[in-house]
């Protein structure tokens, strides 16, 4: 078998060919670097898609375990993580996902809007307490929740119940929810957010949310609460027990979606 090795030289432009087998094999210094190039942008595009499929992956896997949690305590949601943004959630920090039923809830006080002190634990000694959080004045799908729930008053408090609403923004906030809404019902101010976190439902807001707020309103979401960084609720709603514990709970971090009166009332008279 014979085999030899020519080497010829060109302006700018070397090619080597080996003779072997009768084959000629011709290596260009030319197609040597576009190979090398491809085969960089190859490896990135790769990475990239690497990337993209672990982030998939934490998605299907985080959205798993809160499907899971919400199936183990019966609550009344359900959550697709990939569409959190949607809804001003930003993913990249803390995600609430609402205390669960049979949780035990430590007692808070509070001055309401009138001025008087809210006192959960004291509250629950004559009856079970329905804690809703609200983000704001400036939400309409709140006001009309609030007006729903003032309207039935007569009849939640027939059933023994106290109501009670949360917001994270200022005392001027409040009044403004009660000019649209004429809630008659205790507000609590919750700026710092001391409440929500108690029961797991505070989540800080995307920047495109906060500045479409911003548009609508006037201001930041921070502004209005008074807040360093734009923070706001799950609307959820939990009906606490005389045992001080949860006992029926409504988490939907789709903003549009509140638990009705009349789902409530049904809760209230099977306890």
């Amino acid at each position: 078998m014979n085999y030899a090795k020519i080497v010829t030289k060109r302006p700018n432009h070397r090619v080597a060919h080996y003779l072997f087998s009768k084959k000629i094999i011709i290596i260009d210094n030319n197609l040597i670097n576009i190979g090398v190039t491809m085969l960089v942008q190859f490896i990135l595009i790769l990475n990239r898609m690497i990337m993209k499929f672990n982030y998939c992956l934490l998605l299907i896997l985080f959205s798993g375990i809160i499907m899971a949690q919400e199936k183990k305590n019966d609550t009344h949601y359900l959550v697709d993580i990939s569409t959190l943004d949607n809804y001003g959630i930003d993913t990249m920090e803390y995600i609430p996902m609402g205390v669960p039923i049979g949780s035990p809830v430590e007692n808070f006080r509070s001055i309401d809007q009138n001025g008087d002190l809210f006192d959960l634990h004291k509250k629950l000694e004559t009856g079970p307490v329905v804690l809703v959080f609200y983000r704001g004045h400036w939400c309409g799908i709140c006001n009309r929740h609030l007006k729903s729930l003032e309207s039935s008053l007569i009849e939640l408090t027939t059933l023994g119940a106290h109501l009670v609403a949360v917001t994270p923004e200022s005392a001027k906030g409040v009044k403004g929810t009660i000019e649209k809404t004429h809630a008659s019902f205790p507000i609590l101010s919750d700026s710092k957010n001391a409440i929500a976190d108690l029961f797991d439902v505070s989540f800080h807001v995307t920047d495109k949310y906060d500045n479409k707020i911003e548009k609508m309103m006037g201001m930041s979401i921070a502004e209005n609460n008074q807040q360093e960084d734009a923070i706001l609720p799950v609307p959820a709603t939990f009906v606490i027990g005389k045992e001080k514990k949860v006992i029926f709970s409504h988490f939907d971090p789709n903003y549009r979606n509140r638990l009705s009166v009349n789902d409530l009332t049904h809760v209230l008279k099977e306890l």
